[in-house]
């Protein structure tokens, strides 16, 4: 199995860089807030992207990406985060508008494991959207799941293209349905939580997104 190699010293979470430059998590924009939140929840850690040497994984990343840098989304800095013991990598591209700042945040995600036979394989892409209602989930839980349990809730799995359903995608526990209705001036998420066959979290949500019918005017 490829592992990657990096400096030690950049293998900081985001969150712990956020807590060393004092700037308060309700500070940032909403969707930064969202993927700082889902990162922290799954125990992701921070690479820059330019000192990592897998060529398989950066290949993977820049093609993937190519329908997103058409449509101008830019990476989100210089950061990739791992998780799920480095197999799984996450790579944030933003979309900005010089009026209203980020648009939209997307997370393409990819996994090295068994189930890829062990190459960096493309697994799922996350808008905004995704973000929002997870992080709106996990406060309707009992109590904030642990990183592993985290983990195999709401990070996804490689699935083959003809498994793969519009809406849901598969986690290692069950799998997550969003449904988003896009109208001028308000958007709506329907959403599906579901572990071990049983329904966790199935409710409606008022999203704070950005993203409308006429964002890119």
């Amino acid at each position: 199995m490829k592992r990657r190699t990096f400096l030690s010293a950049s293998a900081v979470s985001l969150v712990g860089a956020l807590k060393a430059s004092a700037i308060p998590l309700n500070f940032l924009p909403l969707q930064h807030q969202w993927l700082t939140s889902y990162l922290e929840v799954i125990g992701a850690t921070s690479v820059n992207r330019l000192l990592t040497t897998d060529q398989e994984l950066d290949s993977q990343l820049q093609a993937n990406a190519q329908s997103f840098y058409s449509l101008g989304y830019k990476a989100f800095g210089s950061t990739l985060y791992y998780t799920s013991k480095d197999k799984v990598a996450l790579y944030p591209l933003a979309l900005h508008s010089p009026s209203a700042g980020i648009i939209d945040l997307t997370v393409l995600f990819f996994r090295n494991d068994a189930s890829t036979d062990y190459t960096w394989k493309y697994t799922h892409t996350f808008s905004g959207f995704e973000l929002e209602a997870i992080a709106q989930a996990i406060n309707q839980l009992p109590a904030q799941p642990e990183e592993q349990e985290a983990i195999a809730m709401f990070v996804p799995i490689y699935e083959l293209p003809h498994q793969r359903k519009p809406y849901k995608f598969k986690t290692a526990s069950g799998h997550i349905e969003l449904i988003v209705k896009i109208e001028e001036g308000k958007n709506t998420m329907d959403f599906k939580l579901v572990r071990d066959n049983s329904l966790l979290v199935a409710t409606r949500f008022t999203s704070r997104h950005s993203l409308c019918c006429n964002s890119l005017a």
